[in-house]
């Protein structure tokens, strides 16, 4: 294969890939118009009473009587105590204070 047929084949690509990137941003399009559209208010009622129920019956406390829950904060207590005592020590400036012997 010589040069400019490998250039010709990039350049067919860069077509189809531009042709594609198109038409995924106007299908995008549509489908976020579409999806707002189907929002009304009582479907926002509906699906939020909806996902309450299910997420009371999945008894989500069940993780924190157990102690899951306790011993995970537990853990990522010093991750987090780092954390915060290098923000101020970052934030603050070296000292710039020539000392003579």
């Amino acid at each position: 294969m010589n040069l400019n047929t490998q250039r010709a084949r990039v350049q067919q690509a860069e077509q189809a890939l531009q042709a594609q990137v198109l038409t995924s941003a106007t299908r995008w399009q549509q489908l976020k118009h579409c999806w707002r559209e189907s929002w009304t208010p009582s479907r926002i009622v509906i699906a939020g009473l909806a996902a309450g129920f299910a997420i009371g019956r999945a008894r989500p406390l069940r993780l924190a009587s157990s102690g899951g829950l306790l011993n995970l904060l537990r853990a990522l207590a010093p991750l987090l105590d780092t954390a915060s005592a290098t923000e101020p020590a970052a934030s603050t400036p070296p000292n710039t204070q020539n000392e003579q012997s």
